[in-house]
C-alpha cells in the first residue's frame, strides 16, 4: 500500500510539473501577473482620485463661502448707502431696503449651509473643528448684526425723526458694529478677518487639490509605463514561442489548400500544438477517405441522374400528349354544345314568329338571348383553348344600363325562385349610360348575380344598387350568403380556384366565373372588387367608365 500511495503521489506531481511546463500555464501566469499589476494600479488610482475629488469639492465649498461673504459685505454697503440717502432726503425707496435685507438674509442662509457642508467634509477626513467653530461664531455675529441693521434702517422709514448729523452718526455706529452689548464686535473687521481666513483656506485646498492631481498624473504615467512594458514583454515572449509552431501550421495548411492531404504535422515543442497536430493529421486522413468515397458516389450519382433524366423526358412527353388530349376534349365539348344551342335558338325563333300570348313570347325572347350568350361563351372557351393568353374581344359603345340590368336581374330572379332567394333591384334611369360592350357587360352582371344566388341560403336576399359619378358608374351586388374567408379574398379571381366554404355549399362549379368577369371588366376599362358584406355575405363592386359628354346624347 505505501508503494501504491507513493506512485500515485509521484503521478500527481508529474502531472503538475507537466502543467507548469506547458505553454498554456506560462501564458496564464504572465497574464495573471499583468492583471495583478493593473489591479494594484487601479486601487492606488482610485484612492488618489477620491482624495483629489475631496480636495476639489472642499475647494469649491471654500470658494462659495468666500464669495458669499463678499456678497454679504457688498449688500451691507448698499444698505448703508440707502440709509445715508434716506437721512439726507434723497431718493431711497422702502422697496430697496426690503430687497437688500432679503438678500442679506439669503447670504447668511447660504453661509450657514456652506459652513455645514464644510464641517461634514472635514469630519470625513478627521480634520480639527477649529475652522467650523470660527464659522459658527461669525455666523452668530452676522445674524445679530443683521437684526440690528434691520431694526435701525426700519426706523428710518418714517419722515426724518432726528437731525441729520445725529442720525448719520447712529447709522455709522450700527454698521461699524459699535453698539450695546456687542461693542467688541467690529463688523467691518469681522468681515475682513473672515474673508482673509476663507481666502487662506481656499488657497490651501487648491494647493492640496493640485498635489492630488499631480499624484494622479504620476500614478497614471507609472501605470501606463508598466502596462506598456509588461505588454511588450508578453508580446515578445508570445512571438518567440509561437513563431515555430505557426510556421509549421502555415506550411501544412498551405499543402491542404493545394489539395495535398498527405502532409502530416509534427516537430512541435508544446503539448498544446502536439495535440493540435494530431487532430489535423486525423482530419487529413478522414478527408482522404471521404474523397475516395465521394468519387465512388459521384459515379453512382451520375448514373442515377442519367436514368432519372430519361424518365423525366418520358414524363414530359406523356404530359404533352395529355395536354393535347385535354385541348381536344375541350374543343369537342364546344362542338357538341353548339349543336343543341343552335337547335334551341331555332325553336325559340319559330315560337316567336307564331301569334301567341305575350308571356311565352317574353320567355322565348329570353331563351334566344341566353342561347346567343352561350354561343359566345363557347367561342371564348375555344379561343382560350387555342391561345390561353390571347385578349378577349370587346365592342365598346355607350350602353343604357336599364336594359342590360333588367335582363340580368330577370334571369337571376328565375334562378333564385327555385331556392327562395329574392333579388331586390330598382331600375336605373334610362339616361344612365356606360362605355361598354353590352353583351360583355351582361355577361359580367349575370356572373355576379349567379354567384350571389348560388351561394345564398334559402330565404336569403340579394340586393343590386347603382350609383353615378361624374366619370364612372358603380354597381354593387350584395348577398347574405356563406361569404368568403378573409385569407381567401386574394385568390377569388384565380382561374380554377374555389374556396373551402364554396366547395362545401355547392360541389359543382369550375371556378371560372369571377376570373372571366374580372378580365371582361378590365378590357372594358372598368374594375371589379370583392369584399365582405356586413354582417354576412359578399359585396361585389363593379366600376365602369361613363362615355364622353358628346356621346351621351
Amino acid at each position: 500500500m505505501p508503494g501504491v500511495q507513493e506512485a500515485a503521489m509521484m503521478g500527481r506531481r508529474a502531472g503538475r510539473n507537466r502543467r507548469r511546463g506547458s505553454y498554456g500555464f506560462r501564458l496564464q501566469m504572465a497574464f495573471a501577473a499583468l492583471a495583478g499589476l493593473a489591479l494594484l494600479m487601479a486601487v492606488l488610482g482610485w484612492h488618489i482620485l477620491r482624495e483629489a475629488e475631496h480636495r476639489v469639492l472642499r475647494g469649491r465649498i471654500a470658494s462659495d463661502i468666500y464669495t458669499t461673504l463678499l456678497m454679504f459685505a457688498e449688500d451691507k454697503t448698499e444698505l448703508r448707502n440707502w440709509s445715508y440717502r434716506r437721512i439726507l432726503g434723497q431718493p431711497a425707496p422702502p422697496e430697496t431696503r426690503e430687497a437688500l435685507i432679503d438678500r442679506l438674509e439669503a447670504h447668511l442662509a447660504d453661509y450657514s449651509a456652506l459652513a455645514q457642508e464644510a464641517r461634514n467634509a472635514d469630519a470625513s477626513r478627521a480634520k480639527p473643528a477649529a475652522e467650523s467653530e470660527a464659522r459658527d461664531r461669525t455666523r452668530a455675529l452676522l445674524a445679530a448684526a443683521l437684526d440690528r441693521l434691520d431694526a435701525e434702517t426700519g426706523a428710518l422709514l418714517p419722515a426724518r425723526p432726528r437731525a441729520e448729523a445725529v442720525a448719520i452718526q447712529r447709522i455709522d455706529r450700527q454698521f461699524d458694529g459699535q453698539f450695546g452689548d456687542m461693542a467688541e464686535a467690529d463688523l467691518p473687521a469681522l468681515l475682513a478677518q473672515s474673508l482673509a481666513a476663507e481666502r487662506a483656506a481656499l488657497d490651501m485646498e487648491r494647493l492640496r487639490a493640485d498635489e492630488g492631481l499631480a499624484g494622479a498624473r504620476r500614478l497614471f504615467l507609472i501605470a501606463a509605463g508598466s502596462g506598456v512594458a509588461g505588454s511588450l514583454a508578453l508580446a515578445l515572449w508570445l512571438v518567440s514561442r509561437l513563431r515555430q509552431p505557426l510556421r509549421r501550421i502555415e506550411q501544412g495548411l498551405g499543402a491542404y489548400a493545394r489539395g495535398d492531404f498527405s502532409h502530416r504535422f509534427g516537430g512541435f515543442r508544446d503539448r498544446e500544438f502536439v495535440r493540435l497536430g494530431r487532430q489535423l493529421n486525423v482530419m487529413a486522413a478522414e478527408v482522404t477517405q471521404n474523397r475516395q468515397r465521394e468519387a465512388l458516389f459521384r459515379g453512382q450519382l451520375e448514373d442515377a441522374v442519367q436514368a432519372r433524366t430519361g424518365e423525366l423526358q418520358r414524363a414530359l412527353e406523356e404530359l404533352a400528349a395529355s395536354e393535347q388530349a385535354r385541348q381536344q376534349l375541350v374543343a369537342d365539348i364546344g362542338h357538341e354544345l353548339r349543336t343543341p344551342v343552335t337547335v334551341i335558338r331555332g325553336e325559340a325563333q319559330v315560337a316567336l314568329r307564331a301569334p301567341d300570348a305575350d308571356t311565352p313570347r317574353a320567355a322565348l325572347a329570353r331563351i334566344v338571348e341566353v342561347t346567343r350568350q352561350m354561343g359566345r361563351l363557347i367561342e371564348d372557351l375555344l379561343t382560350f383553348v387555342r391561345d390561353p393568353r390571347g385578349p378577349l374581344s370587346v365592342d365598346l359603345r355607350p350602353v343604357a344600363l336599364d336594359a342590360v340590368l333588367s335582363r340580368a336581374v330577370e334571369g337571376a330572379r328565375s334562378q333564385g325562385a327555385a331556392r327562395k332567394v329574392s333579388v331586390d333591384f330598382g331600375p336605373p334611369p334610362p339616361d344612365c349610360l356606360v362605355l361598354a360592350d353590352p353583351d360583355r357587360l351582361h355577361q359580367i352582371v349575370a356572373a355576379l348575380l349567379d354567384n350571389a344566388v348560388r351561394y345564398s341560403h334559402p330565404g336569403g336576399r340579394v340586393a343590386v344598387a347603382l350609383s353615378q359619378g361624374p366619370a364612372a358608374v358603380t354597381l354593387r351586388v350584395c348577398d347574405e350568403g356563406i361569404g368568403i374567408a378573409p385569407d381567401e379574398l386574394a385568390q377569388v379571381f384565380t382561374r380554377g380556384w374555389r374556396g373551402r366554404a364554396a366547395r362545401l355549399h355547392r360541389p359543382d362549379g369550375l371556378g371560372l366565373g369571377l376570373s372571366i368577369a374580372q378580365d371582361l371588366a378590365q378590357v372594358q376599362g372598368g374594375r371589379l372588387v370583392l369584399g365582405p358584406n356586413r354582417p354576412a355575405g359578399v359585396e361585389a363592386v363593379l366600376t365602369l367608365p361613363r362615355p364622353p359628354l358628346q356621346e351621351r346624347g
